[in-house]
């Protein structure tokens, strides 16, 4: 389980974990929030370009209902569009508005922020990777008052692997106590982003 007060850094971490591993082919990840106000803040806190916290290779893409209709439409096309073969990362975050319904390929993972209301929306969220003959893999964040969650995935037949956060959330901490210190002001990067962000 997860503490609640270190979910952004546990989530900064393993997305600096996965586009820097070497060796490993670009990564296409969807991350779903229960509400849009945090799809907004995830969004906010990944694109500031201080914190460094996405390669400048990487797309970062929202999509929740709260959006105007063409935006949500624009948004799922692009992100649609993007591929590993472009050499470049994608993340898309979200509300359970892309949880049904929708084709997203290639997506290489699937980060569960916030734990569904109900277990069969775990599993379209799920679902939404590993698709026609990919792999992939399904992460989800429980904080301890969640603990319940896995007897239920027990119930369903659903292999849940505990995964140690500290390492996640360590190997994002120096770079944010560097901002923090105001080191690499300095510095500009560029990012690309979508431009519904």
């Amino acid at each position: 389980c997860t503490p609640t007060r270190m979910r952004l850094a546990i989530l900064t971490g393993f997305l600096e974990v996965a586009f820097s591993s070497p060796g490993k082919t670009p990564q296409k990840i969807v991350i779903f929030s229960i509400c849009c106000d945090t799809v907004d803040f995830i969004a906010a806190a990944l694109k500031e370009a201080s914190l460094k916290l996405l390669p400048p290779n990487a797309k970062l893409f929202k999509l929740h209902g709260n959006l105007e209709h063409k935006v949500r439409i624009d948004t799922f096309k692009a992100f649609t569009q993007e591929t590993a073969a472009e050499g470049s990362h994608s993340v898309l975050v979200c509300t359970d508005v892309a949880a049904r319904g929708l084709n997203l390929t290639k997506v290489t993972t699937i980060i569960q922020y916030d734990a569904p209301c109900d277990m069969n929306d775990y599993i379209h969220r799920a679902g939404r990777t590993a698709r026609q003959q990919d792999r992939g893999k399904s992460i989800i964040f429980l904080m301890p008052s969640e603990r319940d969650y896995v007897a239920e995935f027990q119930k369903k037949g659903i292999e849940i692997k505990s995964l140690k956060w500290e390492p996640f959330a360590l190997s994002i901490a120096g770079r944010i106590k560097a901002v923090a210190d105001g080191e690499g002001q300095d510095e500009e990067e560029e990012t690309t982003d979508a431009s519904t962000i």
